[in-house]
């Protein structure tokens, strides 16, 4: 039985000017483009390309990388080249610790290869689950993202449509139609607005593509490269972005209290996943110089119980903050978890479970916040100090922290004398200012809400902090991946 050779690669130099196809690159990669190609090539060649151009140059300065869809290469199907020469790419720009932005416009393997194929084309797999360890993904979906191009879209740090009008599936649908009939509406079950609203696969909706690269570029060096942030400013309401709650009024004043609460902190920040839930918001802040990772409830928002999508959201920001090494500030203002088991809440404990393994083992510094009400189980997802947090605090005047509201309680215990009596026993020892929540170290302080940056500022990039902070990265970066 003889070895196959594996083939042999290296970097060519290419002019965007002359190869029309890459064009819409250039909005990414503005310089110093190279194509990641067989030895042998000496310019580009979009048949040896087989489907997908793989590209790194430079973007403000900074180095990133691009694989980008030839749709009209064979439907941009994965083959046992392409995807042997994408394991040794990714291999290549991990080294370098580039990050990459991966532009999926395919038809999924290449069928027509046969069965032998299988191990060649699913080996990206768990090459792209290597990559993201160490490094910012970015996917996009364009057109058609099906089979193997929908599961590999769905490992990015950061999920972007390239335009409503994509979809994502594991088939497509002449397979569809052929298992469920003719009548079925495809685009309404795979469409990328639906699926953003269905699902926790796709978390941004661009208008086009090149909105969609501008947008992946954009996040590429602020958040991978800690880039300057842009100043943060109340909302605006005739932007276009908001008028699909305009109607909704307390969702407006929502957006407006949340950069209210903001400002208090900084003056600088960015909103990640927009859209995605309406309880809870994530962001990337500066203080001081220095990026922090943010998730909040919209304070003082009455509908702000934890629903599944609210977890699935807290879950996969926490990936994306960790992923980029970023300190993590989280700030609750929440009745609770919601207990209804209808819908997708069906497996909420599971993911409630699911999501407190991941903040035990951040791996970063953290703080918990109470701005507001903190009832029940629902603290967990504060931070509390036996979680790892470096500290935890109550906002002075605003936070209402028990195991239940008092009206529910006396509600639960109007049957029972004597229970109602003990829990108002032990009512009357709680001091409503929580300093005996500091007494048991459940608490840090409480503090009003303009000094928490000063704290944060202490609390995460302190000389010990920092020192931390450091042996935390290193055994990040240092830390063996799995096979």
């Amino acid at each position: 039985m003889t070895v196959q050779q594996r083939p042999e690669y290296h970097w060519l130099s290419v002019d965007t000017n002359e190869t029309r196809f890459l064009s819409p690159l250039s909005s990414v990669v503005n310089e110093n483009m190279q194509l990641f190609c067989l030895s042998s090539e000496d310019k580009p060649n979009r048949m040896n390309a087989d489907g997908i151009w793989m590209v790194r140059g430079r973007a403000n300065g900074r180095e990133v990388a691009v694989c980008w869809s030839d749709f009209r290469v064979k439907g941009a199907s994965f083959s046992a080249n392409n995807c042997m020469r994408l394991q040794a790419f990714l291999k290549a720009i991990s080294e370098q610790h580039i990050p990459l932005i991966f532009c999926i416009n395919s038809l999924g393997f290449r069928f027509v290869e046969g069965r032998k194929m299988f191990d060649r084309v699913f080996a990206v797999i768990p090459a792209l689950i290597k990559f993201k360890r160490q490094n910012l993904l970015i996917t996009m979906c364009q057109g058609k993202c099906l089979g193997l191009g929908a599961m590999l879209f769905s490992l990015g740090h950061y999920r972007i449509a390239a335009s409503p009008h994509a979809s994502v599936n594991l088939t497509g649908p002449e397979v569809f139609q052929q298992f469920f009939g003719a009548k079925v509406d495809f685009q309404a079950i795979a469409g990328a607005e639906a699926v953003k609203k269905r699902t926790g696969l796709i978390h941004e909706v661009a208008t086009d593509v090149k909105q969609a690269f501008l947008l992946a570029g954009r996040l590429m060096t602020t958040l991978a490269y800690k880039g300057s942030l842009p100043k943060l400013a109340l909302p605006n309401l005739d932007d276009p972005a908001l008028q699909g709650i305009l109607e909704d009024k307390s969702l407006i004043k929502a957006e407006i209290a949340t950069v209210e609460c903001l400002l208090h902190l900084t003056r600088q920040g960015i909103e990640l996943f927009k859209g995605f839930d309406t309880r809870l918001k994530a962001f990337v802040i500066d203080i001081r110089g220095q990026q922090v990772a943010m998730l909040m409830n919209p304070p003082d928002q009455i509908n702000n119980m934890f629903s599944y999508r609210s977890l699935d959201l807290y879950q996969q920001a926490i990936a994306l903050f960790a992923a980029l090494k970023l300190p993590l500030v989280l700030m609750i203002d929440t009745p609770g978890i919601d207990p209804r088991f209808d819908g997708d809440n069906k497996d909420i404990i599971q993911k409630v479970v699911s999501v407190t393994d991941d903040l035990i083992h951040y791996p970063m510094p953290t703080v918990g916040v109470i701005n507001g009400r903190g009832f029940g189980g629902a603290n967990t997802l504060a931070l509390p100090k036996c979680y790892g947090a470096v500290a935890r605090y109550a906002i002075k005047g605003r936070a209402h922290i028990d195991v239940m509201h008092e009206s529910i309680m006396k509600e639960l215990l109007s049957g029972s004398k004597n229970s109602l009596e003990n829990w108002q026993e032990i009512q009357a020892q709680q001091d409503p200012h929580c300093s005996d929540m500091i007494d048991g170290e459940i608490l840090d302080d409480i503090i009003p809400i303009e000094a928490l940056e000063e704290r944060l500022w202490q609390d995460l990039f302190s000389d010990t902090c920092h020192q931390e902070m450091q042996t935390l990265a290193e055994d990040v970066i240092q830390a063996p991946a799995a096979p």
